[in-house]
C-alpha cells in the first residue's frame, strides 16, 4: 500500500528521516481485497456508476485506521466515522495551507488527527507533542504529490456517501427507472419503473415482478465501463406466462435509458471548459434499439452498440456527435450546444445479407439524413466549477411508420481529466 515517501531509494519525509520509525503501518492488503469490497463487487455486476452507503464508507474508514488503536489508545472513540470521511476528503484539497487546516479543525484535534492518520497512517507522528501538525501534513503532501494524488483518488472512490437508488435513469419513452439499495448493506437489489414524474410505479424485487399469472423479469444491461456519476444501456422485459398443460410462453420488451445523479448533474447553460481550452473530447460507447415495420414477419428490432464520441467546441458553440454501430452505420450530428432537434447522417451501412431491412428507406449510395433528437446530459465531480466528467444521452431518429427507427443511449468521458477535479 501507499507509504509517506517518494520512492523506495530515497524516501523524503517532511520532519527528518526518522521521524516513522516503530510508527504504524498502512493497510497491506488492498481495499478490493477486503471482505467488506464484495457488496461493491456485486453491485459492479450491474452497474459501475458509483454507490457507496453509510455502513459502505465506515467500513472503508475502519479499514484506514490501521493499528489506530494500538498506537493511539483511548484517542477519538466517540469520533463519527463519517466525519472523518469528511474530513479526510476536505483535506484532498492541494491547495489548502497549513493556515487553513489549522482555521478548520481549531475545534477538533483529535478529528484532524483521525482524519490525517486516515490518509496515511505513517503520519502519526506529526501529532507527536511539541510538533506543528497542518505543516507536517502539508509537507509531506507538496513532497510526495505522486502518492497523495494516488491516495485523492481511492478516497473519492470510497469516502463519499452517494447510493444508486439516488440516481435517475430515463428511458426512450420517457419512463423513469430508479435502482433498489438495500439500507444496511448497499447491496442493489432490484429496479423501479414509473411514469417521468415518478407515478405508476412498478417495483421489481431482485429484478422480477408478479402479475397475475405472469412473471415479469427486468433485465438492466448498463454499457457503463468509466462513468461515475451517470449510466446508460439498453432493458429487457421478459414476460412468462403459462398454458393449461404448463407450457411457458415468453415475451420480451426492449428499450435503452440513460441519466445519473442530479446532485452531479451540470445544466447544459452551465457547462464550462477547463482554463486554457477551447474544447472537450469525450470518447466512450454507445447501445441502440433498431427497429423496422419492414420484412414478413412484422415489426422486429435488433440491438447493436458500438463506440461514441462528443466533441465541444467552446469558440463557436457546436456539438459534434458520433456513433460507430458494429453491424449497422456511423451515426453523425452536428448542432448547438443544447440544441436537441438534429438531423443525423447515417453512412457506411454494414449490416450484413440478412439484415436489410433494418437498412434504412432513405439510404442512396450507403447514406442516409434523417431527422430526430439528441438530449445530452452533463455530470462531473466539481459542482462550483461546472467542468463536466462525463455525459450521457439518448438520440432518436425515425423514418415513419414504412422506416427505420433508432432510439441509442450513450456514454462519455471527458478526455481532459486533469483539469476537472
Amino acid at each position: 500500500m501507499l507509504v509517506g515517501c517518494t520512492n523506495s531509494d530515497s524516501p523524503t519525509y517532511p520532519l527528518g528521516s526518522d521521524i516513522y520509525e516503530n510508527g504504524p503501518l498502512n493497510p497491506t492488503m488492498d481495499f478490493s481485497e477486503t471482505q467488506n469490497y464484495r457488496t461493491i463487487e456485486s453491485n459492479n455486476r450491474i452497474t459501475h456508476m458509483y454507490s457507496r452507503n453509510n455502513a459502505q464508507v465506515v467500513d472503508y474508514i475502519n479499514y484506514r485506521l490501521n493499528e489506530w488503536d494500538e498506537f493511539n489508545p483511548d484517542v477519538g472513540a466517540g469520533i463519527n466515522r463519517l466525519d472523518i470521511a469528511n474530513s479526510a476528503l476536505y483535506l484532498m484539497d492541494p491547495e489548502l495551507t497549513e493556515y487553513d487546516i489549522e482555521d478548520h479543525f481549531a475545534d477538533t484535534p483529535e478529528l484532524f488527527h483521525m482524519a490525517v492518520y486516515a490518509i496515511n497512517n505513517a503520519l502519526n507522528s506529526c501529532f507527536d507533542s511539541g510538533t506543528n501538525s497542518a505543516r507536517c501534513f502539508v509537507q509531506w503532501r507538496d513532497k510526495n504529490r505522486g502518492v497523495f494524488d494516488a491516495i485523492s483518488d481511492e478516497f473519492n472512490e470510497n469516502a463519499i456517501v452517494l447510493t444508486a437508488n439516488n440516481a435517475n435513469m430515463m428511458t426512450m419513452d420517457n419512463h423513469k427507472l430508479t435502482l433498489t439499495v438495500d439500507d444496511s448493506t448497499g447491496l442493489i437489489t432490484g429496479i423501479t419503473m414509473a411514469d417521468a414524474d415518478g407515478g405508476n410505479p412498478t417495483e421489481y424485487k431482485n429484478f422480477e415482478y408478479q402479475n397475475g399469472d405472469t412473471t415479469r423479469e427486468f433485465e438492466y444491461i448498463s454499457n457503463n465501463q468509466e462513468l461515475t456519476y451517470s449510466d446508460f444501456g439498453s432493458y429487457r422485459i421478459k414476460d412468462t406466462t403459462f398454458d393449461a398443460d404448463d407450457t411457458a410462453h415468453n415475451s420480451y420488451t426492449y428499450g435503452v435509458f440513460a441519466g445519473g445523479y442530479d446532485s452531479h448533474k451540470i445544466d447544459v447553460a452551465d457547462v464550462a471548459f477547463p482554463d486554457g481550452y477551447d474544447y472537450m473530447w469525450f470518447g466512450g460507447n454507445a447501445t441502440a434499439l433498431i427497429t423496422t415495420n419492414r420484412g414478413n414477419d412484422g415489426p422486429k428490432s435488433k440491438i447493436v452498440s458500438g463506440t461514441a464520441d462528443m466533441y465541444l467546441n467552446k469558440r463557436d458553440g457546436t456539438l459534434s456527435f458520433s456513433a460507430y454501430l458494429n453491424n449497422w452505420y456511423t451515426v453523425h450530428a452536428t448542432t448547438d450546444i443544447g440544441e436537441r432537434n438534429v438531423d443525423f447522417e447515417f453512412s457506411n451501412f454494414s449490416g450484413g445479407a440478412y439484415d436489410t431491412d433494418f437498412q434504412f428507406a432513405s439510404e442512396v449510395l450507403m447514406h442516409a439524413t434523417v431527422p430526430g433528437t439528441l438530449d445530452v446530459n452533463y455530470y462531473g465531480p466539481n459542482m462550483e466549477n461546472k467542468i463536466p466528467s462525463e455525459a450521457t444521452g439518448i438520440a432518436t431518429a425515425d423514418e415513419g411508420p414504412d422506416g427505420v427507427r433508432m432510439d441509442m443511449s450513450f456514454g462519455v468521458k471527458n478526455s481532459i481529466q486533469n483539469s476537472i477535479k
